[in-house]
């Protein structure tokens, strides 16, 4: 009975599997995401942990301008990212180019596009796509031929990803006891 007691300590003490955090916090956090641009007026309001929102503007060239913006980030741990991904286009003439929103993760230092949504067609997307620990991941907004007072939205939101569990010092405590129980159950067995 002791032996099974000492073993269920064990067990139970074993490292958790990683965690799923909810939002732009923690290890996602606004602060932990890099970002790249190609010119233009782009924001990115992190104000909400509940979601991100990117906004592309050509509000001074009166000539059409090719622009983009990269935000990415690395994976705190393996698992699932979920998020939702919804554009918004407020003005647009016709003819023009429809922005493009991509998600993309970096394995081996090449990129993959892992899911894309146009302006012109389904304008909300519900992504899942794993990644590694340590794996480059994020989103990609793309407008070519901006015109003048074009003013592009994009939102990601609903979104969560793997993060490492917090160690609790009772973990360690629990087994160094159940291996010290273990050991001196069984030299009494053994002698």
């Amino acid at each position: 009975m002791r032996i099974i007691v000492c073993l269920l300590i064990l067990i139970f003490s074993m490292p958790i599997h990683a965690t799923i955090i909810q939002g732009f916090t923690g290890a996602y956090s606004a602060s932990q995401w890099t970002m790249t641009t190609g010119g233009g007026d782009i924001t990115v309001n992190s104000s909400s942990e509940n979601s991100l929102t990117f906004d592309i503007t050509n509000r001074a060239i009166p000539n059409p301008i090719d622009t983009y913006l990269e935000y990415e980030t690395v994976a705190a741990s393996s698992g699932m990212v979920s998020f939702d991904m919804i554009m918004g286009l407020i003005f647009r003439p016709l003819d023009t180019f429809s922005p493009i929103l991509t998600f993309f993760s970096i394995s081996d230092g090449v990129s993959n596009i892992e899911a894309s949504i146009s302006a012109d067609g389904n304008t909300m997307r519900h992504i899942d796509l794993m990644v590694d620990a340590g794996q480059t991941f994020g989103f990609r907004v793309e407008a070519l031929g901006v015109q003048q007072d074009v003013l592009l939205g994009t939102t990601i939101s609903n979104f969560s990803a793997p993060v490492q569990p917090i160690k609790e010092p009772g973990i360690f405590f629990l087994i160094i006891i159940g291996l010290l129980a273990l050991s001196g159950f069984s030299r009494r067995t053994l002698s």
